[in-house]
């Protein structure tokens, strides 16, 4: 019989100590004894809750403690935007919430959910007067515990908040930085559009109308790669880098092979359609009908390097420019698909000059280039794509007379 009881002892022992072990973990039972600690439980209610049950909801009124005794919660906050949460913190075995609900009986701050299978310690309000009242030391002892856990995490919260105000200030700066570039940017457009419209008028019989809008082009580069060594952004942030460029110089030239072949086929149509006598391949297309050139083979490679080297500066004024600083500049949710939209948006409506077609056509594929900036950070994928599409539509396919866009 004895032997009977003194197993039912040790079980019971054994009991007690899983039980009392995640308290020896917690904050708030410093200086605790297993005995302390033994009679402190028995002031507590025990509970278990199952896998993503919301145990605590944000804004409701309660004076419980709970003390994870073993599994995980999840805290998080309701955002105002949208119906997703915010992702706060997770807490674990020894762990406690509900400490400052307790002392100033305001609505909670956030909501918990159960990760996992969770057991809890539930310290009431009514069981800890009870506690005060036939064992005034222990309650004394842990609300000293409380006092001493809420200093920690004030320190921690001022702390955090600094660091969040450091890092909320630096971003105002690089905003502000930007604004200027995006300001700078938007200017250079305008002169851009206005040398456009006289490089236009002079293009057909001579090279020199696309050297204006290079020269353009080129000022405008170094305006801006002044700007971009100012900005404190490393000059892989505005796509110069090798990081990726076997990806890029891939996706450069794969991904634009189906916009090549969509060109050809949107041409032939053209062609069918209204019976037009044009071929499907006219390398002559840069010179207009009707206009005498003395060299017109010199005249198209002249225009085709020119038309490379406006790619490449094209490219590093709207991707590296323009799309990289809207993106310190913008604000909210898709911040780079409005980077995309309102760049190509911008550099399209420069082309209106020209005709709404070319506009229209300019900034399709121009999406498409945005989305391959978007994909590595680095220009060398749009700047190949642009290329070639440009040269297959403009030097070989000649589709600007299908479209009637010079």
């Amino acid at each position: 019989m004895s032997l009977k009881k003194e197993k039912m002892r040790k079980k019971t022992e054994e009991t007690n100590t899983q039980t009392i072990y995640p308290f020896t973990k917690s904050n708030l039972f410093f200086n605790f004894n297993f005995e302390d600690l033994e009679i402190f439980t028995e002031f507590l209610q025990e509970k278990v809750i199952s896998k993503d049950e919301v145990i605590v909801v944000e804004g409701d009124i309660s004076n419980e403690i709970y003390i994870i005794a073993e599994g995980s919660l999840l805290v998080f906050r309701e955002t105002d935007e949208t119906d997703e949460h915010k992702e706060l913190t997770t807490l674990k075995e020894g762990e406690t919430f509900g400490e400052i609900a307790y002392l100033d009986k305001k609505p909670r701050s956030a909501s918990l959910r159960a990760l996992e299978e969770t057991t809890l310690f539930i310290a009431t309000e009514e069981n800890l007067k009870k506690l005060s009242q036939s064992h005034p030391e222990y309650y004394l002892k842990f609300m000293k515990n409380i006092a001493r856990s809420l200093g920690r995490r004030l320190k921690i919260l001022n702390d955090t908040v600094l660091e969040d105000y450091r890092q909320q200030l630096k971003e105002i700066k690089e905003r502000f930085f930007m604004s200027k570039f995006v300001t700078l940017l938007l200017v250079l457009i305008c002169i851009y559009v206005m040398a456009l419209d006289f490089s236009q008028k002079i293009v057909n019989k001579s090279p020199a109308g696309a050297f204006v809008s290079l020269s353009i082009l080129f000022i405008s580069v170094i305006l801006i790669l002044g700007f971009m060594l100012k900005s404190g952004y490393p000059m892989s942030y505005f796509g110069f880098t090798t990081k990726e460029w076997k990806r890029s110089l891939w996706e450069g030239v794969a991904l634009t092979i189906p916009f090549m072949f969509i060109i050809l086929v949107a041409k032939w149509i053209i062609i069918k359609e209204y019976q037009l006598e044009e071929p499907l391949f006219n390398f002559y297309a840069p010179i207009k009908k009707g206009i005498e050139v003395d060299n017109p083979i010199r005249f198209i490679l002249t225009l085709q390097v020119l038309y490379i080297i406006s790619v490449l500066t094209q490219e590093i004024c709207l991707r590296a420019g323009i799309h990289s600083a809207l993106r310190v500049v913008l604000v909210g949710k898709n911040k780079e698909w409005k980077a995309i939209f309102l760049s190509n948006l911008l550099f399209a409506g420069s082309h209106l000059i020209i005709s709404v077609t070319f506009a229209f056509l300019v900034f399709l594929p121009g999406i498409f280039w945005g989305w391959l900036y978007s994909r590595t950070n680095n220009f060398l994928a749009p700047f190949i794509s642009h290329a070639l599409v440009g040269y297959w539509a403009l030097f070989v396919v000649g589709i600007q007379h299908a479209f009637k866009i010079t």
